[in-house]
């Protein structure tokens, strides 16, 4: 754009593939195959290799200077074999590899090679280590496939809760009014103790060291309200409704 932030980027870059001594600069733009996976290119991720019979690795797309023009699966110590660049792995890699395996070392992924060796030799042939696969336009193993709108679980427009669910409504916590907080204000620490889902727990504590205040964890009543697709949660400032209860 010209200005004093040319170059720049916001955030820190993701992902940074391999240990600290491979000095990768990290992925400031994701999907970029303009430059090499060691300068910072990547494509797609290959978590899905196929769908229904069709595959979904990549097409015609890799990152610029990769050994491996295709689509590709992630890596595994067998798949380095297959290629011949295993050759590349120093001993105290290979090592590391073959004690985590076993007699299935050739099963040895990169996601759980603790030498970074599987990495560092895919992204040394220009590769990414977690395949190049396609994107997804349907995301069937997601509770919406093709994504439409949940509302939040504390909203003010009940109407749409019926609408847009975004999970079965569930029962709350006990309450106590109290003039320690402000009118319309509900207070709840976030590590109350003692009391679980309305049982007391005094007598799992030891001798002494029960709390002097009991109280359910604010969590049992908060953690289910989270959006079903990205599992955020709704925390920290919330809407609540509370009522008298009658056995």
């Amino acid at each position: 754009m010209g200005g004093p932030c040319d170059g720049d980027y916001y955030g820190l870059p993701w992902p940074c593939w391999g240990s600290p001594e491979a000095k990768h600069p990290g992925t400031p733009n994701l999907y970029d195959t303009s430059k090499p996976v060691k300068d910072g290119g990547l494509n797609f991720r290959a978590l899905f290799p196929e769908y229904k019979g069709e595959s979904l690795l990549a097409t015609d797309s890799w990152p610029e200077g990769s050994e491996l023009p295709a689509g590709h699966p992630g890596f595994t110590y067998g798949m380095l074999k297959k290629l011949g660049w295993d050759k590349d792995l120093s001993a105290d890699e290979l090592a590391m590899i073959q004690k985590i395996g076993g007699e299935k070392a050739d099963d040895v992924a990169w996601t759980i090679d603790m030498s970074g060796g599987i990495q560092r030799v895919a992204v040394l042939h220009g590769a990414a280590p977690f395949g190049n696969g396609k994107a997804r336009a349907v995301v069937w193993n997601f509770p919406d496939p093709v994504p439409q709108h949940r509302e939040p679980l504390y909203t003010p427009r009940r109407d749409l809760v019926e609408k847009y669910p975004t999970h079965a409504d569930k029962k709350k916590v006990k309450a106590r009014i109290t003039e320690r907080v402000g009118r319309g204000v509900a207070f709840m620490p976030f590590h109350f103790g003692g009391w679980f889902q309305g049982k007391d727990l005094r007598s799992k504590y030891p001798e002494g060291a029960s709390p002097i205040v009991l109280g359910e964890s604010t969590n049992t009543a908060q953690t289910y309200g989270y959006d079903s697709v990205t599992a955020m949660q709704e925390t920290k400032v919330t809407l609540c409704r509370i009522e008298k209860f009658t056995a």
